[in-house]
């Protein structure tokens, strides 16, 4: 069982580990309604539609859901080209530049499809899409450890935000700028830019990004071995609604449970609070019906 369990959890470790750039700033509407709704729009309205569907399957983080996004965001590119509707494709490239990002782990495809999104959005001015777009080049850039490009990408997304007074992505970004100076090796920078970047969340009531600061201050305080304070703040992760579409649900649950079990794998288990993080979130997962982590004493202590 032990072996089971640790092949599950590296096999499924890319995906959301890298899911940082989840949209934070909205959350995604439901599958079910997207579907009925479908049928009944053209044009216009149902390259939307298809976009969304897109996005929101994306959003379940499952490899199930990951194949209906990417096929749904290939058609509404079709579609919208067919129409020569520019939000449409600007939106379907940016679905494309994520799905790369959180399926693919590809940054050469991640920098492909965010490069083509900021060329349609710049021909109809949509700063709310160009600031996404600009973000996720700024993070496949610091996934081919570019951080000065990095950081001069993400400058543009703080720009195009503020035109649209996004302030839930402009507190985000204040954690990305954080990811930039830990490139280039500043770690004090790095750690008082998530502090900076969860102040400015809490300020704002933005509970979806304070999860993703706390889930970031866990991981900075495990890497220094203080290991009591990452467990406080996984254990606020834990505490905290889902950040998925789904929010209170079983599905939304996983996604934030799942991403404590990443510093959970066999070789990070070294310190009893460890240990009781990773007991904790068993317990929880034990809760769920079906789930394929609902076993007793999986690992031994």
């Amino acid at each position: 069982m032990k072996m089971r369990f640790t092949i599950i959890a590296i096999s499924l470790f890319p995906i959301f580990v890298n899911a940082q750039t989840f949209q934070i700033d909205k959350p995604a509407l439901p599958i079910d309604s997207l579907k009925k709704v479908l049928p009944l729009l053209h044009d216009s309205a149902r390259v939307d539609c298809l976009n969304e569907l897109a996005r929101a399957n994306m959003e379940v983080l499952e490899y199930m859901h990951s194949d209906s996004a990417i096929l749904l965001a290939r058609q509404a590119y079709a579609d919208a080209y067919a129409i020569n509707y520019i939000k449409g494709l600007g939106d379907a490239c940016l679905r494309q530049g994520l799905y790369s990002q959180w399926y693919l782990w590809n940054s050469g495809e991640m920098e492909k499809y965010f490069r083509e999104a900021i060329i349609w959005y710049e021909k109809i001015s949509d700063h709310d899409g160009l600031g996404h777009a600009f973000y996720g080049m700024g993070a496949a850039l610091l996934h081919k450890s570019f951080p000065d490009e990095a950081k001069k990408t993400l400058e543009q997304s703080v720009f195009h935000f503020r035109k649209t007074g996004n302030r839930i992505m402009l507190a985000e970004l204040i954690d990305q700028f954080g990811y930039v100076y830990n490139d280039k090796g500043d770690f004090e920078k790095f750690f008082e830019n998530i502090k900076q970047g969860l102040r400015e969340k809490k300020r704002i009531n933005d509970n979806r990004g304070m999860i993703w600061s706390f889930y970031r201050l866990a991981h900075i305080y495990q890497s220094v071995g203080d290991f009591e304070t990452a467990l406080d703040y996984f254990t606020i992760v834990s505490s905290k609604p889902a950040v998925s579409q789904y929010d209170g649900s079983p599905s939304g649950q996983w996604v934030t449970y799942f991403y404590t079990w990443k510093t959970m794998t066999l070789p990070s288990i070294i310190s009893g609070a460890a240990y009781k993080c990773y007991l904790t979130m068993v317990r929880a997962w034990q809760d769920w019906e079906n789930c394929f982590c609902c076993e007793k004493n999986m690992i031994q202590p």
